[in-house]
């Protein structure tokens, strides 16, 4: 457990707790329950900074989309708010150890990701220079709207990233069984290939647990893949995703 203490009080860290000497405004203090707790944003930037990118990026993810909820490529303003405040709070903390994380981490976090695989799924595309369009809506069969995962139009393919858990957990297959969730997976597969033009490539947590895996699984669908982070991104926020593991 990792605690933030100010100047001055015991700093000693022990096995199960380790503690940071920092000064907090109010702003960066709240209330979890009966806990005090630093900020979501703090957290977040402190992430960042002392774990593993991926990590920091899949809880930002999930932190913007429970407050935001934006699935369509049309983000509320709120992610424009917060991404300014972010900025913000990272040019604060110029000099501090990790601060490039928490830079990146304002340019990358995203509210349309649905978990912390579809995160980690777009890092590493972002990673190798690939830059796809997220929950883009396809007409349905019978109205309304399907979303993919991701979407590389130019390329001739949209991606699914499915957990194992979706066809095995009796919570996510709510009374179907997983023949029904397979056949189902099946019929909407061909319905999107057939009225988009474009083939589906999927993967799971095995293929993106390493970049060069991944890597490897999009050169065996035949993808053109470039192997560097795109200069779409900010050079700075290039140059960090280039020396991401």
């Amino acid at each position: 457990m990792h605690t933030t203490v100010a100047r001055g009080s015991d700093a000693t860290s022990t096995r199960v707790t380790r503690r940071h000497i920092a000064h907090l405004s109010t702003d960066d203090v709240t209330q979890v329950g009966e806990f005090t707790a630093t900020s979501a944003d703090l957290t977040l930037a402190d992430l960042a900074r002392s774990d593993s990118f991926a990590v920091a990026l899949a809880c930002a993810d999930a932190h913007l989309h429970r407050n935001m909820g934006a699935r369509h490529s049309s983000a509320t303003r709120g992610w424009g708010d917060w991404q300014d405040r972010f900025e913000q709070r990272s040019a604060s903390m110029a000099g501090y150890s990790g601060v490039r994380a928490v830079r990146a981490l304002a340019e990358l976090a995203d509210p349309r990701a649905e978990s912390p695989l579809e995160s980690l799924s777009r890092l590493r595309f972002l990673q190798l220079g690939l830059v796809p369009e997220l929950q883009v809506s396809v007409p349905a069969r019978s109205g309304g709207h399907l979303y993919l995962d991701f979407a590389l139009s130019e390329l001739g393919f949209w991606g699914e990233c499915d957990g194992k858990s979706k066809y095995t957990s009796s919570e996510l297959l709510r009374g179907s069984s997983p023949e029904e969730i397979v056949y189902a997976e099946k019929r909407r597969q061909e319905w999107i290939e057939g009225t988009t033009g474009l083939r589906c490539i999927r993967w799971g947590v095995s293929e993106v647990r390493t970049l060069e895996r991944f890597a490897a699984h999009l050169r065996a669908h035949g993808v053109p893949v470039p192997g560097h982070p795109s200069e779409l991104d900010t050079p700075a926020t290039a140059q960090f995703l280039a020396a991401l593991p």
